[in-house]
């Protein structure tokens, strides 16, 4: 209802000023007056809708190969203008001079990872993986129009071996066909108050090209290792990703379907896993949820963690590597596209608002004008 009433807002104010002012108007005002308000009313709807539906995946690959660019300088060229005198009238004449610089590039460090483009890291980042990796440099010849320190580089690569990859994370933005509509598909809404309140998690943040995907809980370095290799590995080849969510198990297992509703169902490319243990570490129940149109391994990943009663993800990992080529097919969103979006409640009433501003603002600028 709010967003009728904004786009006949601006006719009812025009008829109401025509009622009570005839004469005070001109043709031309009012047709800009409706154009503008509904133009402007109709923009502020499409493009709140459009980001009403907007959601963050986290994509998973691996770091192919690390480099390090030797410091170097290069002889510029550069123009400048100097007062060169006055002209009859007292003006200042200016001439351009030619002129050379040497500029200095410091040294600087990058990483190319199995997914995007290269990009620039710290020299602790850089050391960090060149000592994971273990392998010897390679030279790398850059061929710079140089002065006097041509600048060359040393490039450190993956030597593919399982116990050296580096696993990488980036940020997606993608239009989420569940968020903003009102089909079957539709969570309940749990805020942050409620979510803390139930004890749900976050998605945690993103820091440098590490991700955080073990939560709850803190693993020993062999658990980490694994549940990287899987997103590293697996992230960009069969487009998953896992995140395993440790519960203690007072919350009961309905915290797996709280879970679900507050991060909508998750990601198209997840396999969210939910553990709940006690204080010894065992597991007293287990809940997994994606959008596969087949869940074999929401319900395997139940499986397995009845049959091993002690948290283990290490061996998990383990267990889902098996799987995941023959059993995981990341459901394609594109297949929802019937839902179409619905308009939330919050960005009808920001079009209403407006809608009510600019004809408020009419009638201020006529009465102006007319008193």
């Amino acid at each position: 209802m709010p967003l009728l009433v904004s786009f006949f807002l601006p006719f009812l104010t025009v008829g109401l000023f025509i009622f009570f002012f005839k004469g005070d108007f001109t043709i031309r005002e009012i047709i800009i007056f409706l154009l503008g308000s509904i133009s402007l009313c109709l923009l502020t709807w499409i493009i709140a809708s459009s980001l009403s539906g907007r959601s963050v995946e986290y994509l998973g690959g691996y770091v192919e190969k690390v480099t390090h660019y030797d410091e170097w300088n290069e002889l510029v060229t550069r123009t400048r203008q100097v007062p060169a005198g006055q002209d009859d009238k007292g003006n200042t004449i200016y001439v351009t001079q030619t002129y050379t610089e040497v500029v200095e590039h410091p040294e600087c460090w990058s990483m190319k990872p199995s997914l995007g483009k290269e990009r620039w890291i710290t020299e602790y980042d850089f050391d960090t993986i060149r000592e994971k990796f273990g392998t010897d440099g390679v030279f790398v010849p850059m061929f710079r129009n140089y002065y006097t320190k041509n600048g060359d580089a040393q490039s450190y690569s993956w030597n593919g071996e399982r116990g050296t990859i580096v696993s990488y994370t980036r940020k997606h933005r993608y239009r989420n066909p569940f968020k903003g509509t009102n089909s079957i598909f539709r969570y309940t809404d749990i805020d942050y108050d409620k979510a803390r309140e139930y004890g749900l998690m976050e998605y945690p943040e993103v820091r440098g090209y590490k991700q955080k995907t073990i939560l709850g809980f803190i693993p020993d370095d062999d658990a980490i290792d694994e549940i990287d290799y899987i997103n590293a590995v697996y992230g960009e080849k069969s487009q998953f990703r896992l995140f395993v969510l440790v519960y203690p198990s007072n919350l009961g297992i309905e915290t797996v379907e709280k879970q679900k509703c507050y991060w909508h169902g998750g990601n198209k490319n997840e396999l969210v896993v939910c553990v709940g243990v006690n204080d010894s570490l065992k597991v007293e129940w287990c809940g997994a949820f994606s959008w596969c149109d087949e869940p074999w391994l929401e319900v395997e990943t139940r499986n397995w963690f009845a049959e091993h009663d002690t948290l283990d993800i290490k061996s998990y990992g383990l267990w889902l590597e098996k799987n995941i080529e023959s059993k995981w097919k990341r459901k394609e969103f594109s297949d929802f596209k019937y839902l179409g979006t619905s308009t939330s409640n919050v960005v009808k009433w920001i079009v209403f608002g407006l809608s009510l501003v600019l004809c408020f603002g009419f009638w201020i600028f006529k009465l102006c004008d007319v008193f």
